[in-house]
């Protein structure tokens, strides 16, 4: 939707718009986070281990940056070949996204913030 198409609905029709959109993010976000997880199968499972551990020791809140810190220390330090294990950030907030999204007791532990677009 353009700019200009945007400004000439009313208010009810923008609302509307807003509800029924599927996805925070954009379509090309999207797509990359979509296949940086079909191409690093071990990462989200290590950012919902993580996160479910520092729930169960106590933390109300955690940062899902600290976590990406986290995994980049233990891909560096496992032994494994990581040489070109890229973690970016711009993921962040898709990651905690689905994460809440799939395990409703993390509701609350991320701080999450409106997307800009």
């Amino acid at each position: 939707m353009t700019l200009l198409e945007w400004q000439s609905k009313s208010f009810l029709e923008c609302e509307f718009v807003v509800v029924k959109q599927p996805s925070l993010f954009d379509s090309a976000t999207e797509d990359r986070f979509a296949a940086f997880l079909r191409d690093c199968p071990d990462v989200y499972p290590s950012f919902i281990r993580i996160a479910m551990d520092l729930k169960r020791r106590g933390y109300e809140r955690y940062s899902s940056d600290g976590i990406f810190h986290v995994i980049r220390w233990q891909m560096a330090t496992s032994g494994r070949d990581a040489s070109g294990f890229k973690l970016n950030n711009n993921f962040t907030a898709a990651m905690s996204r689905k994460a809440v999204a799939e395990y409703p007791e993390l509701e609350g532990f991320f701080e999450m913030r409106r997307c800009r677009r």
